[in-house]
């Protein structure tokens, strides 16, 4: 069973707050965004590499 967090001690990455957070379409739109960014500078960083 998981332990109960503060909501100082929640991120992102929980369950809970990842859900929360994606429940508004504008978010979503945010987190596609950063990810598809994210890949975009990891790809050209591992070409330059």
């Amino acid at each position: 069973m998981s332990q109960k967090k503060t909501l100082q001690e929640l991120t992102f990455k929980d369950n809970f707050m990842f859900g929360a957070v994606l429940l508004d379409l504008e978010n979503c739109k945010g987190v596609i965004e950063r990810s598809e960014q994210g890949i975009t500078t990891a790809r050209t960083q591992h070409e330059r590499d």
